[in-house]
């Protein structure tokens, strides 16, 4: 496990996408090494279940309208969605558009629910 100094270092490749599991994910955000955490599912989805403290950006409008990235350029964010797949794409997306400070939390939201860890499901 990496810890919480070093988790956000500068040098990462532009092809590599680094995920976290739920728990380093939790360990993150308990701490508020995170800035941002990122639900990139449709707002269907994201109306359904989310991690409490969370915002929706979903994939499928940072491909559309890639500006809307940019106000998280300098901010470290932790991406999920319901396993890994959207949120991979997601990570494709924006070291496209330049940014870097990111992790995927491996089995998003499902294996964060397995893992026993609060979910906010209120409308």
């Amino acid at each position: 496990m990496l810890g919480l100094f070093s988790f956000w270092g500068n040098s990462k490749p532009v092809d590599k996408v680094e995920f976290i599991s739920a728990a380093e994910a939790k360990e993150i955000l308990d701490a508020g090494s995170a800035d941002v955490l990122i639900d990139v599912r449709p707002v269907s989805q994201f109306g359904m279940a989310r991690i409490p403290g969370a915002v929706n950006l979903p994939v499928l409008e940072m491909v559309k309208n890639p500006a809307k990235l940019e106000e998280y350029r300098n901010k470290k964010a932790v991406l999920y969605c319901n396993t890994q797949n959207q949120s991979s794409h997601a990570a494709e997306v924006m070291q496209k558009a330049g940014l870097e400070n990111f992790k995927v939390i491996s089995g998003g939201i499902i294996d964060w629910h397995k893992q026993g860890y609060e979910i906010d499901n209120q409308v």
